[in-house]
């Protein structure tokens, strides 16, 4: 397939895709490599969201053919989006996660229909191992709340790194009783801290005023969530702590600014920028607007999306329609991955439709 790419200055200082994480495997000598990739479970998976994650286990498919490095894919389901939202007398706005909305078995049925069993089939293609976890279970690992105290002893640094424009921490704790809490929190305080954990007074818009532990033992019901850049700190932090593994973090392209911040993060934290997990960034898929295929494009119904096929936005579709689904957009990847010219940059859904040739 042709695919016209232009030059860049990632492209142009690279032979191959994957020589990008060269640099690290060569110095760190890891014992093996962990990509991490991860997803909101709201909405339908649109095509963007499938390519991320082909994106994983191909580039770890190639880091193990041409480095002789075992890898595995590691997939967090971050079930802390909201369900539903509401508003207060006073005009703020109050989230249920969808954490909370589900029960347990609708959850797992969710996660299992739409990613697991796609990443499944990606490992039959690729024979790259993977593991899978929640965002809740995550939140309670030791590791996980042991870094969350670090974030809070840098408050004062991290709450403009982590949110630029407001200058605060954006940490929610669901309200006990209704499992409400505020979208921007707003009134959240952290009103005590130590080694062993901390005291987090939120506010619900029914039940008033509760105060929520969070014990390093992750033994608590406390669900610790947090805004986007300070749990990705997080999550990076830990990663950097691994001993003999290389992480390497798979984002799709409108990830790219985002990620200076979540730098500057791990730089008031201590991190050196070789100690930091090295990140992959796949292709964008793009409206004719030029703006991201997105859930909330989706969602909303955005007129720039009408002429879109159904099935780029619904991959249960793509799925019902062509059983080797999979194998579609693993070549895809490895098409893309081909050249560095044809990896990093984006993809209108009408040139996607082009490269891929499906007719519907």
């Amino acid at each position: 397939m042709d695919i016209r790419s232009p030059n860049t200055v990632l492209a142009n200082a690279l032979t191959s895709s994957i020589d990008l994480l060269q640099p690290r495997i060569m110095l760190d000598r890891p014992r093996r490599v962990e990509l991490s990739v991860g997803t909101q479970i709201n909405g339908i998976p649109h095509i963007g969201t499938y390519l991320v994650i082909a994106g994983a286990f191909t580039v770890a498919e190639q880091i193990a053919q041409r480095f002789g490095v075992p890898t595995s894919v590691k997939f967090g389901a971050l079930e802390n989006s909201p369900y539903d939202l509401v508003e207060s007398e006073d005009g703020r706005v109050y989230q249920r996660n969808f954490a909370h909305a589900l029960s347990e078995v609708e959850l797992l049925e969710l996660i299992d229909s739409n990613y697991i069993s796609y990443m499944k089939e990606l490992h039959r293609l690729t024979s790259v191992p993977f593991t899978w976890s929640t965002y809740q279970s995550n939140q309670r690992r030791p590791e996980f709340r042991q870094q969350f105290l670090r974030v809070l002893d840098a408050e004062e640094q991290l709450r403009w790194v982590t949110s630029p424009s407001h200058g605060k921490l954006r940490v929610r704790v669901p309200c006990p009783r209704c499992y409400y809490s505020e979208k921007h929190a707003e009134s959240t305080e952290i009103v005590h801290r130590d080694s062993t954990g901390a005291i987090i007074s939120s506010l619900c818009y029914v039940h008033g005023r509760y105060d929520s532990e969070v014990s390093i033992t992750g033994e608590d019901d406390t669900y610790l969530d947090l805004n986007t850049l300070l749990r990705n700190c997080i999550k990076e932090a830990e990663a950097s702590s691994q001993v003999d593994t290389l992480s390497v973090m798979i984002k799709g392209g409108d990830w790219v600014m985002s990620c200076a911040l979540v730098d500057m993060a791990l730089g008031v934290l201590g991190y050196a920028s070789m100690q930091t997990p090295v990140r992959f960034f796949t292709p964008e898929i793009l409206t004719p607007t030029g703006a991201k295929l997105s859930k909330s494009l989706i969602r909303s119904g955005d007129a720039s999306l009408d002429d879109v096929p159904s099935w780029i936005m619904d991959m249960r579709e793509f799925r019902r329609n062509h059983p080797d689904y999979a194998e579609h957009l693993v070549i895809l990847m490895r098409l893309l991955l081909s050249n560095p010219r044809h990896a990093f940059r984006g993809y209108s859904y009408a040139e996607l439709l082009r490269i891929m040739d499906i007719e519907e």
